[in-house]
């Protein structure tokens, strides 16, 4: 426990029909993506927030990265859409 890196980090709880809540520690663009989640952003209002702050990674745009962010967490079934 001593080699584990002091520092805040976010976690998911999600629970699931049966068996134990999941919990999952998400990387910081994902907690970012799923903050911007938690209120009544649409997705073209989200990407917006990446195109305005500059967010990349290895050169792949703002809203090609909040897509694909997206599209994970629904995966992860750590957000829904409506």
């Amino acid at each position: 426990m001593h080699d584990i890196p002091v520092g805040q980090v976010k976690l998911a709880i999600r629970r699931i029909a049966m068996g134990p809540a999941e919990v999952r520690q998400l990387t910081p663009l994902s907690a970012e993506l799923l903050d911007l989640c938690e209120g009544s952003l649409t997705v073209e209002e989200i990407a917006a927030e990446f195109r305005q702050n500059k967010i990349e990674v290895s050169g792949v745009p703002a809203d090609k990265l909040c897509l694909a962010g997206l599209e994970i967490l629904l995966q992860q079934r750590l957000i829904g859409l409506t």
